[in-house]
């Protein structure tokens, strides 16, 4: 054993006296007239040695066979043309760092190769530089810097789960015109990644890196052009969902500065069209122009909204399709970010999107973003389903941003909690924000321009809503008709004025807090009933039916006259109790990390036209973990939310029911299961007076 050891070390101590700091030329030892290189750089190799340089001045250089790169080496380009019909040109195998640096003039790295090739059920994609073959425990540092990539991929390692990882990877002032894609890698980690200063023209993707990147990546100052999918994408690639931690394999990403224009994808029903997207816990993207980046075709006739021409000949003008009887999202964004701390600012997005031009979705699982100082134009966005900004987080800021021309609505409320909403202006929309049926809970919405607006407020179907129920740090002014639609006081409206404005004697309230109770103060001498509006009271039977009242007969696990539905294939019975008293949902183990969605409904047909309530204690057990108390009638959708404080919590809704009467009552939570559990009692439906 010391013999072998002792051998190996000479071996390598001769290499590297021999050929460490060499520098040689590749022309010194191409002495025959054959069209390839191969020999060449072989022996031009053997006397470069470990870490050694080799040099290739302007010309032409035609390799047959792969070049298999397995030590430390530089690779000087000083103009002409390298090429390849091979898979690849070069294949990296191992080698502490690894250099290709063109000098001087334009050097053309081309594979000629213009498919994916297929060896047995291998699929290979043709490359310049090949990632796919890095050993196991090599973990090399690439650079890559001042040259043209021509080919269907520049620089892959897309394809092999089995790979060994990248260490440093930067890639600076490189030309990439790949129909596939400029740089690509997954599976393996890439620790460390910075793409600075290229161009990028045509094919699916420019930069995919769908790998851990722990150290983090920096994307800055780059053009992107016609570009079909996603322009720039980074994310773990383990997991898309928030849920399973597609948050945490990018500890930070810096997206500054990058210029993405033209998308050329007009009928990929599947794709994700994205000029940004973005998984990490750290997260900036700032300066960015985006314009034209977008799918579908302008609806004829009009400045606004795209269209999308389906494989049937029907044209679809919403950002969802049918497939089997099933809705599928048809996706398309400028930015898009799952991150635990995010910052979007001054960008420019013009033209660009489809279901939205900015999207952040967390679940609110990750809070924490900052939106600011961004443009956003909606012409290309879809007329129905769509949105400026799709706002589904907790705890994040939306501010200073600048929308024009959005055929839906300019930012969708996505159910869940404080968030904050201020100093927006908004151009020429069908509406500022929808409110989510899932409700919303401790939003702030202040100071926002609204100009050539048509709603301020509209629900999920895209209907108008006079009084969103968004609790507000400080209520905006509420305009009501009749005293009907004047809220129950609460402290959710404390300070909150309302405007009455009926054929008859118009009047002003304000909602007060006097004697320990909530009422609703009118501030003129005339009075309705008492100078103080008290808070209407509820008369006759409980009209819903629960456990406490009529226990189901068989003592099943599903009370009488409640319907439920659960997110999964899990036993009812293993995810819900009740007693005579309590609901309890979500308390047992059902085998999974994540959590679950569940609802009861019950159906109602009450006396049309009158004034009822809904009431419902709650009790949540985790943060995460959130219930939903909503009533559903002909003419209109109401939800509260609760708070999340870990103590009972009465959610109460005032509805009038509709021309029919027909009601649906649901109790609604999100991320239940393994003891994050909810608990419900004192269900009620009360007539008022």
């Amino acid at each position: 054993m010391s013999y072998y050891k002792t051998f190996i070390f000479s071996v390598l101590l001769v290499s590297s006296v021999c050929g460490l700091s060499e520098h040689v030329n590749i022309l010194d030892y191409k002495k025959d007239k054959n069209t390839y290189w191969d020999q060449a750089y072989g022996k031009a190799l053997e006397k470069a040695g470990i870490g050694g340089t080799i040099i290739f001045p302007a010309g032409s250089y035609t390799f047959n066979n792969v070049i298999d790169i397995k030590n430390s080496l530089t690779l000087i380009f000083r103009g002409g043309k390298l090429s390849t019909k091979n898979e690849t040109i070069f294949r990296i195998i191992s080698g502490q760092n690894i250099s290709f640096i063109g000098q001087g003039q334009t050097t053309l790295l081309e594979n000629v190769n213009p498919k994916t090739i297929r060896k047995g059920s291998e699929r290979i994609i043709p490359s310049i530089i090949d990632l796919d073959h890095v050993a196991k425990k090599a973990s090399p540092s690439i650079m890559v810097a001042n040259l043209n990539f021509k080919g269907y991929a520049g620089i892959s390692g897309i394809q092999r789960r089995d790979k060994g990882s990248i260490d440093n990877f930067e890639v600076k002032n490189c030309v990439f015109t790949c129909d596939y894609a400029g740089i690509a890698h997954r599976h393996s980690r890439v620790n460390a990644l910075s793409v600075k200063d290229c161009n990028f023209a045509g094919g699916l993707f420019g930069i995919r890196v769908m790998s851990p990147i722990p150290a983090g990546a920096r994307v800055e100052n780059n053009t992107l052009k016609n570009i079909e999918i996603t322009a720039i994408r980074l994310s773990g690639g383990r997991t898309n969902q928030v849920s399973q931690g597609s948050t945490r394999d990018m500890m930070s990403a810096f997206v500054h500065g990058n210029q993405i224009i033209d998308s050329s994808n007009k009928h990929n029903l599947q794709a994700y069209v994205c000029g940004v997207l973005v998984y990490g816990y750290n997260i900036s993207i700032q300066n960015n122009i985006i314009r034209n980046f977008n799918r579908g075709e302008r609806i004829p006739g009009r400045k606004t909204g795209n269209q999308i021409k389906m494989p049937d000949g029907t044209v679809n003008r919403s950002a969802w399709r049918m497939e089997n009887g099933k809705r599928k999202r048809i996706a398309g964004a400028a930015l898009y970010a799952k991150g635990r701390n995010v910052i979007i600012s001054n960008n420019i997005c013009s033209n660009s999107g489809f279901r939205a031009v900015i999207e952040i979705k967390t679940a609110g699982l990750e809070p924490y973003a900052i939106v600011s100082g961004n443009i956003l134009d909606g012409s290309s966005l879809a007329p129905h389903e769509s949105y400026g900004i799709e706002c589904f987080t907790s705890k994040a800021i939306w501010s200073n941003n600048l929308f024009y021309n959005m055929p839906n609505t300019a930012m969708a409320l996505r159910s869940l909690k404080n968030n904050t909403f201020i100093n927006n202006v908004i151009y020429d929309s069908r509406s500022a924000f929808l409110i989510s049926d899932s409700g919303n809970q401790g939003e702030l919405l202040s100071g926002n321009r609204l100009v050539n607006v048509k709603y301020k407020f509209i629900d999920a179907d895209g209907k108008p809503v006079v009084d969103p129920q968004i609790p507000q740090t400080t209520p905006g002014n509420l305009v009501i008709n009749n005293l009907e639609e004047l809220p129950e006081p609460s402290d959710r409206n404390h300070g909150q004025i309302v405007i009455l404005v009926a054929k008859k004697n118009d009047g002003v309230f304000i909602c007060v807090k006097q004697n320990g109770k909530f009422i609703w103060l009118r501030l003129k001498t005339e009075q309705i009933q008492n100078p103080l509006f008290q808070t209407r009271k509820p008369v006759g039977q409980n009209l819903i039916t629960n456990p406490m009242l009529h226990p189901a007969n068989d003592k099943s696990f599903v009370p009488e006259a409640w319907y439920v539905w659960l997110e999964k294939k899990i036993p009812v019975n293993k995810f819900i109790k009740y007693d005579n008293k309590i609901f309890c949902i979500g308390d047992m183990n059902v085998g999974s990390k994540r959590g679950y969605s569940w609802m009861l409904t019950q159906k109602k047909t009450l006396d049309p036209g009158k004034l009822y309530r809904v009431s419902a204690k709650v009790k949540v057990y985790s943060d995460l973990t959130s219930a939903l108390l909503t009533v559903k009638t002909d003419a209109k959708k109401y939800a509260i939310m609760n708070r999340g404080d870990r103590e009972w919590e009465k959610l109460s809704i005032d509805f009038k029911s509709s021309a029919s009467g027909k009601t649906e009552i649901s109790l609604y939570g999100r991320q239940c299961g393994n003891n994050k559990k909810i608990e419900v009692k004192e269900v009620s439906l009360y007539c008022l007076q």
